[in-house]
């Protein structure tokens, strides 16, 4: 009975089978990831991994501040209009989270960076 109520507490049962399916996906597939890179067989997912790509015609050449308002002035948008939603903030902590997103692509929005 205790364990049985323990686990129950700390994992409750997945309300449908399309949760629990995707769970043992996630957590099987995070498992190989991580055993991988322990072994050392690494991702190739650096930023820096293609750091000299061969050169393109005609490159676009943004200045590190119009790339951050491009890539985060919708994100800092939906943050900001998520206030104004109705039912959308509605508890404390939903606010704090909104509030919290929004800063963040604020800082983001404004913040200087010349290497984009």
């Amino acid at each position: 009975m205790m364990p049985t109520l323990l686990l129950n507490f700390l994992y409750p049962p997945l309300p449908s089978l399309f949760l629990a399916a995707t769970s043992v996906i996630s957590f099987t597939t995070l498992s190989f990831l991580g055993l991988s890179e322990v072994s050392g067989k690494h991702l190739q997912y650096s930023k820096f991994w293609n750091a000299n790509p061969p050169p393109r015609p005609n490159p676009i050449r943004l200045s590190g501040r119009t790339g951050m308002l491009l890539l985060y002035a919708p994100a800092l948008a939906a943050a900001v209009a998520s206030f104004a939603v109705p039912g959308v903030v509605t508890t404390t902590s939903s606010q704090l989270l909104s509030l919290a997103l929004s800063l963040h692509f604020f800082k983001r929005v404004f913040e200087r960076n010349d290497r984009l």
